[in-house]
């Protein structure tokens, strides 16, 4: 691998032009990067050993950096966030930290009703 990278960059490099070190590790990078593009790829991978190994699989991003595919929020992502929403217009003059737990604990009483009224109704 190493000499077909070497092959890459010293292809890539023209004798007659003067090189900053910048320049050079630009091409250099690039070579790299041209040899291994076909090695990366998403999901469980064998390698030289017959060993699977999993392989970090990337987000897509924008062009800002974003990533571009989210998870949908969960229902405790969309409650929080509604009970954040009416705090904060109840109560303009605390801080989100104190918001924020309030939140929480309006989180477990209504998931406690709900597994009560599970509990009793399987019961009965």
């Amino acid at each position: 691998m190493t000499d077909a990278i070497l092959k890459l960059f010293i292809d890539s490099v023209d004798v007659d032009v003067s090189y900053t070190l910048k320049d050079l590790q630009k091409i250099m990078s690039t070579s790299y990067k041209e040899i291994n593009k076909p090695l990366k790829v998403r999901g469980n991978v064998d390698n030289e050993e017959g060993k699977v190994r999993k392989v970090r699989t990337v987000r897509e991003r924008d062009d800002n950096g974003c990533v571009i595919k989210k998870r949908a929020p969960s229902v405790y992502n969309l409650f929080i966030k509604e009970q954040i929403g009416k705090i904060k217009v109840d109560n303009p003059e605390y801080d989100n930290k104190i918001i924020f737990k309030m939140a929480i604990d309006a989180w477990n009483k209504q998931k406690g009703t709900q597994e009560k009224g599970n509990v009793s109704t399987i019961d009965a």
